[in-house]
């Protein structure tokens, strides 16, 4: 009866709930100044109605982590004060390396849930690329410098040839036109043709998302907690690796295919060109040749998501941030669920319950039980 004592004086107040949406296109330090209007004006409502109301309990799921902790910055939603403490669930901390691979590549997704899912979030590059490069807050989603070196690879015969950023993805990937690693078709900018969305305005919008990462890489709630996926069964993208291998039959890889021509893939993998990337799973390439030159081809295709996760977001590399710095009160590596269902998994609302009862015997003023 221990536990049951220690959280009995909770039950001596009323817990509304309210759900807070933003666009998440924007930038998340602008939706970050709308959560905390909207916040602020939750507090007076209450106060208004003789409540004794004057801060919240934030929960976040995924990019709403980011939006979280932007909450807090000074220079964004500036609601320190009115935050009693920060419960993240699937928290991309610094960033997923899917979000790379899905604007090369398009959204993955299987049986008849998954594929209408990725039908209306895009199963292509192109189709990702038109929304996400103009989009604030979808190229936040990226890997931030905090990410770590070395995540995205090439390999040829399982050996790596290449290995970026080394320190800065922005400038080594992001914004990158001359390269075939390069992360932003600009063909697939603007379909339409509107006024506006071109390669310089999406390159201002990486630099600007550089910027917000460096502004909220430290800034964490004093009291944080976090759950997120660490399953062996939902892998994620932690790293991204093109594999190469024997061109398409009708794309110079028939003699390659019939053993008349011995693939020999030149180096160093930054020079090779793009022959074709259509943005559906593979690019064909040439070793550093010119584009007329007819010399031999061969693809390269994104390999399978290798790190354990949620599917989406890297257990390692980035859901474990705020434990790396120190950050958080406690940190719930979970199995069993997949990132965009993790508030339906009974273990992750157990361990928000857990999360929100110790924020608020922490953070406020208790009446003494005789």
């Amino acid at each position: 009866m221990r536990g049951v004592d220690s959280i009995s004086p909770l039950d001596d107040a009323w817990y509304p709930v309210h759900a807070i949406g933003y666009n998440w296109l924007r930038s998340n330090g602008e939706a970050a100044k709308d959560v905390a209007q909207r916040i602020r004006e939750i507090i007076a409502y209450y106060k208004r109605l003789k409540f004794d109301c004057s801060k919240v309990i934030v929960v976040t799921h995924s990019m709403g982590g980011l939006v979280g902790r932007a909450l807090i910055h000074p220079d964004y939603g500036n609601a320190q004060d009115l935050v009693a403490g920060i419960v993240h669930g699937a928290m991309p901390a610094v960033g997923a390396a899917a979000a790379y691979k899905r604007i090369r590549m398009g959204f993955e997704g299987s049986g008849i849930e998954g594929y209408i899912a990725k039908k209306v979030l895009g199963d292509t590059g192109p189709k990702v690329t038109a929304v996400l490069a103009n989009s604030p807050g979808g190229l936040q989603l990226l890997p931030s410098e905090r990410y770590g070196a070395g995540w995205l690879k090439a390999s040829v015969d399982g050996k790596e040839v290449m290995s970026l950023p080394q320190s800065d993805p922005y400038s080594e990937i992001y914004t990158v036109q001359d390269k075939w690693y390069r992360l932003i078709n600009e063909a697939w900018i603007n379909p339409a043709m509107a006024k506006g969305p071109s390669i310089s305005e999406t390159s201002i919008k990486l630099f600007q998302a550089q910027e917000f990462h460096q502004d909220i890489g430290s800034t964490y709630h004093p009291e944080t907690y976090l759950s997120y996926g660490c399953d062996d069964e939902k892998m994620a993208w932690g790293e991204v690796t093109w594999q190469t291998m024997r061109a398409s039959m009708f794309g110079g890889g028939l003699g390659q295919m019939l053993g008349f021509e011995k693939l020999n893939i030149e180096l160093p993998a930054a020079n090779w060109l793009v022959v074709d990337d259509d943005g559906d799973g593979a690019i064909a390439l040439n070793a550093g040749r010119a584009q007329n030159d007819p010399g031999q081809r061969f693809r390269a295709e994104i390999s399978k998501p290798a790190e354990i996760g949620d599917g989406t977001v890297p257990a390692e590399r980035s859901a474990h941030d705020p434990v790396r710095q120190g950050k958080a009160r406690a940190a719930f590596r979970q199995t069993g669920y997949e990132h965009q269902n993790s508030y339906k998994d009974d273990a992750v609302l157990s361990s928000t319950l857990h999360a929100i009862c110790k924020i608020a015997l922490t953070s406020f003023i208790w009446k003494s039980r005789a």
